[in-house]
C-alpha cells in the first residue's frame, strides 16, 4: 500500500472512553516527530482551535473538557509512515461518544458514519475501565427478590403492605419505579452490537480491529500487571468471546494505553517529564511498553494476516 491507495481508520467508543485524550496525544506525537518510528502528520482536518486547546491542555496535564455532541464536527488526521511512505486517514467521527450510544438505543447509524465505515480498512475501539456498566446476574436478581419479599412481609405486618407490594412490582425497595432506558444496558452488550453494525456496513474482510483499553496506568497501579487481552477476557467476556468466535470477520489486537501517563492528581510529577510524549504508555502482548501511541494505527495499516 502506498500514499496513492490511502486507507481509512475509524475511531469509535462510548461516552468517556478516552477518545479526546487519545486525539490530543496522537496529534502531538505525530506533529512533534519526537517519538522514534512513530507516524508523522501530513494534514489535520476539523476544528483546529478546539484541537489546539485539547493538545495544549494535554501537554500541560490539565483536565480536558467533555466534548459536547451538539458542537463537535468530524476530526481526521492524515498520517504517514516516514520509512515506507504508507499513508492512512484516521477519523474521529464522534468524540463525545453519544452518537454511538444512541445508535444502540435508536437502532440507526448516522449517515456520515455509515459513509465512512463503508470505506474503512480498520477500526479502533476505545474502552475505559472506569466507564463499564456491568450486568445484573441471575443470582443477584434472586437475592434482590428475597430481600424485597422480606420487606413486603414487614410492611404488611405494620399495616403498610401496599408499599411492599409496590416495591415488588417496581423492582425497588422504596416503591419508586425506575424506568429502563437503553443507556442502562451493559457495556459489553452495547459494544458487541456496535461491532455488528460495523460488520454490516464495511466491505473489507477481515475487518482489522484494534481494541484500546484506556487509563491503563490505573489498572496496573491497583493490581498485578496483566496483558490487555487477558483483561478484556476477564472483564468483558461476552465481547472477547464474540471476537474469538468471529475470526473470519474480525482480526483483532488488544492494547493498553495511558495517553496521559498517570492520573491528573499527579500532574505536578507528570509535568517534570519535559517531553510530553514520553509520558505515554502503550502496552501490547509480546512487546515492551512504548511511547508510540501510533502503533495501533500502524498495525491497522498492514495487510490482514501480517
Amino acid at each position: 500500500m502506498t500514499t496513492a491507495d490511502r486507507c481509512t481508520q475509524f475511531i469509535m467508543g462510548l461516552p468517556s472512553a478516552g477518545k479526546t485524550t487519545f486525539l490530543a496525544a496522537l496529534w502531538h506525537t505525530a506533529e512533534s516527530g519526537d517519538v522514534e518510528g512513530a507516524l508523522v502528520l501530513d494534514r489535520l482536518t476539523g476544528d483546529t482551535s478546539y484541537i489546539s486547546e485539547i493538545r495544549d491542555n494535554w501537554c500541560d496535564v490539565r483536565p480536558l473538557e467533555r466534548t459536547k455532541a451538539a458542537d463537535e464536527q468530524i476530526v481526521s488526521m492524515d498520517l504517514r509512515d516516514p520509512n515506507t511512505d504508507v499513508a492512512t486517514t484516521v477519523v474521529f467521527p464522534d468524540l463525545s461518544g453519544e452518537s454511538f450510544q444512541n445508535q444502540w438505543g435508536d437502532r440507526r447509524v448516522e449517515p456520515t458514519h455509515a459513509g465512512i465505515l463503508s470505506d474503512a480498512n480498520g477500526i479502533i475501539l476505545m474502552i475505559h475501565p472506569g466507564s463499564i456498566r456491568g450486568e445484573a446476574l441471575i443470582g443477584d436478581a434472586q437475592l434482590m427478590l428475597n430481600k424485597l419479599e422480606l420487606e413486603a412481609e414487614a410492611d404488611e405486618g405494620d399495616g403498610s403492605g401496599q408499599i411492599g407490594r409496590d416495591a415488588m412490582a417496581s423492582g425497588t425497595a422504596n416503591g419508586t419505579p425506575r424506568a429502563w432506558k437503553p443507556t442502562l444496558s451493559p457495556t459489553q452488550v452495547v459494544l458487541v452490537d456496535l461491532l455488528q453494525f460495523v460488520e454490516a456496513l464495511t466491505t473489507v474482510r477481515p475487518i482489522r480491529l484494534a481494541v484500546v483499553i484506556s487509563a491503563w496506568d490505573v489498572l496496573t497501579a491497583t493490581g498485578p500487571q496483566e496483558e490487555p487481552e487477558a483483561w478484556l477476557e476477564s472483564q468483558l467476556p461476552l465481547l472477547h468471546q464474540f471476537l474469538r468466535t468471529n475470526g473470519s470477520t474480525f482480526e483483532y489486537r488488544c492494547y493498553g494505553l495511558s495517553a496521559q501517563g498517570g492520573p491528573l492528581e499527579d500532574a505536578d510529577e507528570l509535568r517534570k517529564i519535559t517531553r510530553p510524549s514520553a509520558r505515554i504508555i502503550l502496552a501490547e502482548a509480546g512487546h515492551d511498553n512504548s511511547n508510540d501511541i501510533t502503533r495501533p494505527v500502524k498495525w491497522l495499516m498492514e495487510s490482514p494476516g501480517e
